[in-house]
């Protein structure tokens, strides 16, 4: 009776163990995940290629858990980003100053050089939005849907 007692008190401690070290896992692969963006913080000279476009400034500063770019121009919107553990996916929520919203996901390992996907609100008129971050410079490709045709809306934001 003994004997199988211990060996219960031993395979139960053992599954508690593998559980401990299973969530410190989880816990640090979620944290590294939530510091890829922190890459990103810093202050930016930005334009895009819309129609009559002035370049503009942005910042980026970590809040709370959000990585949060802020536009600085004349109808800006703000970007929150995060890794999401639940979904398994980083999110931004795009905020506009107008009170439009657009939420978009990736899956992918680096989410500064990536394909985003719409989630919100459905849309065929926006395509996958695609991200590079490399040298300082970030850039967004967003492809879209306009009289017809297919164009490339086009961000590119160095870091100061």
């Amino acid at each position: 009776m003994s004997g199988t007692w211990l060996l219960r008190v031993t395979v139960a401690f053992f599954a508690f163990l593998v559980g401990l070290v299973s969530v410190a896992i989880a816990q640090t692969t979620n944290q590294a995940r939530s510091k890829m963006l922190e890459q990103l913080v810093g202050r930016y000279t930005c334009s895009d290629t819309g129609p009559g476009d002035q370049p503009y400034t942005a910042v980026v500063k970590v809040e709370g858990g959000w990585v949060v770019w802020r536009e600085q121009k004349d109808d800006p919107s703000t970007e929150y980003l995060r890794w999401d553990p639940n979904q398994h996916a980083y999110v931004v929520i795009e905020v506009e100053q107008k009170g439009g919203y657009v939420i978009s996901t990736t899956g992918d390992s680096d989410p500064l050089n990536a394909t985003w996907k719409h989630e919100y609100p459905a849309s065929n008129v926006y395509g996958a939005m695609h991200t590079t971050f490399a040298k300082n410079v970030f850039t967004v490709a967003v492809p879209f849907h306009e009289d017809g045709q297919t164009r490339i809306g086009r961000l590119t934001c160095k870091k100061s």
